[in-house]
């Protein structure tokens, strides 16, 4: 029975490695055939065959909704659009994006102060005149209770964009300000981080004062306006562009984006930069298609962990991206993880951030199975295992922050095209089971 048994078992693994050769040797016979349409269809089988034989069944998404501590809705007349949000050192936390304002009726940038139960505290709009469109990009917190910022300033009548950074003190007054502005050039800021000393360390992409148009970047500005240092990197006049800047336990920083590799594709890029505005490193990481690397943040024991999305070169569908995540160290990989996250493919990726458990979590902007736009956030565990995945039905995501005593906050806007609020979650994920 045991020598049977074997013979059994050997028949099933010689069929299945048969199979999987079969189905991958089908897509060269399907280019002998000479109609178009017949090709294309046994393409498309051939591909299905291969996606049923190799990939991993995809996991099943929870909805969040169990798991929602608290829901707060910031209802104003108009529209308004959040971007980001950040956690003050000494509690609270700081939201930023834009809103319309009812006496110039264009967007300003707003900064909103919560408390840590979603009570709002302030709520302030800058308006920088009636012919200028603002929003803010990124907010850093001061220990001192002031708040650093950065908007991106629109100038329709020559078709501009510019940097504005901005402290703004307890009274929601300016004390410091900086434009970087240059006609007929574009300059835009995603990312900001703040020094002990005063100054702004902030990233994104420019055409003023770096090498080529649309390069990525990471400059560092003094209490007195003063450059410090600057790194940019392109290598062509393809958009390369910094989207997430992080603070390091070092002292330093680590600036995430994407960067064209050889003017052919774009990579996950990331940088380790000293306090001193020294590049110690540079991480990239991709395929022989396009790929965009969107945030990075240190995790444990000098690793650091940069969530995007990769293209999928076996999507029959067309839709062709699904998230990838990618853990790395000293500019070297480690690892990384696929996460097909839904019946329907990858619109876009997002933030990655370390809870205070020391897991990672993360968000994919998806399809959902009746072609809605929907959030999916996810958490893994430091070896990149997937722990649980939850569904927001929500579609204009806008950010992350988690919470020190556990679980997490998630921003976004919610309404029709026409008017939106500005809507935060708190959720404790200690209450989510993954069936």
């Amino acid at each position: 029975m045991k020598t049977i048994l074997m013979s059994v078992l050997a028949a099933l693994a010689l069929s299945a490695t048969c199979f999987a050769q079969e189905s991958t040797d089908c897509r060269s016979e399907c280019r002998r055939l000479t109609d178009r349409e017949e090709m294309k269809k046994c393409i498309m089988d051939c591909a299905e065959k291969i996606k049923s034989a190799t990939r991993a069944p995809e996991p099943k998404i929870i909805d969040l909704s169990d798991a929602t501590v608290w829901k707060k809705v910031y209802e104003r007349k108009g529209n308004e659009s959040a971007t980001t949000i950040r956690r003050r050192p000494g509690g609270g936390y700081v939201l930023c994006g834009s809103a319309m304002n009812a006496k110039t009726w264009v967007n300003d940038a707003f900064l909103m102060e919560i408390d840590d139960s979603g009570n709002k505290k302030t709520f302030e709009m800058f308006s920088l005149g009636d012919k200028f469109r603002s929003t803010c990009r990124a907010v850093s917190p001061l220990k001192d209770g002031r708040i650093a910022a950065a908007f991106s300033v629109y100038d329709p009548s020559i078709d501009n964009i510019s940097i504005f950074l901005t402290r703004v003190n307890s009274n929601n007054e300016s004390d410091w300000f900086l434009e970087l502005t240059e006609d007929g050039k574009n300059n835009y800021a995603s990312s900001l981080q703040t020094t002990d000393d005063g100054g702004f360390v902030f990233a994104g992409k420019a055409d003023s004062f770096t090498k080529h148009k649309n390069d990525l970047f990471v400059a560092r500005v003094d209490e007195n306006k003063k450059t410090k240092w600057l790194l940019s990197a392109g290598t062509t006049d393809e958009t390369d562009e910094i989207l997430s800047l992080e603070k390091t336990s070092d002292g330093g920083f680590i600036a995430a984006g994407y960067l064209y590799i050889q003017g052919k594709y774009t990579d996950f890029a990331a940088f380790k930069i000293s306090a001193a505005g020294t590049k110690q490193w540079e991480f990239t990481h991709g395929y022989d298609y396009p790929d965009l690397g969107l945030s990075a943040v240190e995790v444990e024991n000098g690793n650091y962990v940069m969530s995007g999305m990769v293209f999928d070169a076996e999507d029959v569908k067309g839709e062709g991206f699904i998230h990838e995540l990618v853990k790395f160290k000293d500019g070297k990989l480690v690892w990384k993880k696929r996460f097909n996250l839904g019946t329907n493919r990858t619109m876009t990726s997002g933030v990655v951030r370390m809870t205070s458990d020391g897991n990672y979590l993360f968000n994919v902007d998806i399809y959902d199975e009746n072609r809605n736009e929907a959030t999916v956030i996810a958490k893994t565990n430091p070896a990149g295992s997937l722990l649980w995945s939850g569904v927001l039905k929500e579609p204009y995501f806008a950010d992350i922050a988690t919470d020190p005593s556990g679980g997490f906050l998630v921003v976004y806007s919610s309404g029709s095209d026409q008017e939106n609020d500005v809507v935060v979650l708190k959720i404790d994920d200690s209450k989510i089971i993954q069936p």
